[in-house]
């Protein structure tokens, strides 16, 4: 859908004529188009007039929730199922182990291990549930806090080409979690008791 405009706005403001514009995770362009999405979301938050914000934030917060719930469930999913790290192929296999890069390295030891795929695809299926549900979402997204900051520090170690997208999803937990950073504070740090939550 917006691959036109970052073409257009490519060609006026890059030099160089090798930049991919599909969008895919990672690219140039992909960094371009959310460089403009956040100018955009910036220039809306001060057009919206202030009376307007909780009601924006508070809609946000609970469409970033819906986000990541489909998110977790759907790698959830295809770890258990063996769509995410799936086996090696042979040609893999018969590679000598320091010709592999180190993403490609990463992806065929994952596989390897069904249980290990299985158990990550239950604790991501299991964090969707408790976000889903109010009252246990503090605990979800402190679940997924660990799993996308976990998820992230594999794609920078190993240069895996998602970093950008890992990098979003850690950012939006952040954000859903912003009314309950003062609580976990309190709790955590202070050692304070904490209100039941409605």
């Amino acid at each position: 859908m917006f691959e036109d405009f970052i073409r257009i706005f490519t060609d006026s403001v890059l030099t160089t004529d090798k930049v991919r514009i599909d969008l895919s995770s990672d690219s140039i362009s992909m960094f371009i188009f959310t460089g403009l999405l956040a100018i955009t979301s910036l220039i809306l938050s001060f057009l919206i007039r202030k009376k307007h914000h909780p009601v924006v934030l508070a809609f946000s917060k609970e469409a970033v929730s819906l986000y990541l719930i489909i998110v977790l469930v759907k790698y959830g999913l295809d770890k258990i199922f063996k769509a995410q790290f799936y086996l090696p192929e042979p040609n893999i296999l018969y590679s000598r182990f320091g010709n592999l890069d180190r993403d490609i390295l990463f992806w065929s030891t994952m596989g390897a291990s069904h249980f290990y795929s299985v158990f990550t695809g239950i604790l991501e299926l299991c964090a969707a549930v408790l976000i889903f549900f109010n009252r246990t979402r503090m605990l979800g997204l402190l679940f997924s806090l660990g799993i996308f900051l976990n998820i992230l520090g594999i794609n920078l170690g190993f240069d895996i080409s998602v970093k950008l997208f890992s990098l979003m999803l850690l950012s939006m937990t952040v954000f859903a979690l912003k009314d309950d950073w003062k609580t976990l504070y309190e709790f955590f740090i202070l050692k304070k008791t904490c209100q039941e939550r409605e």
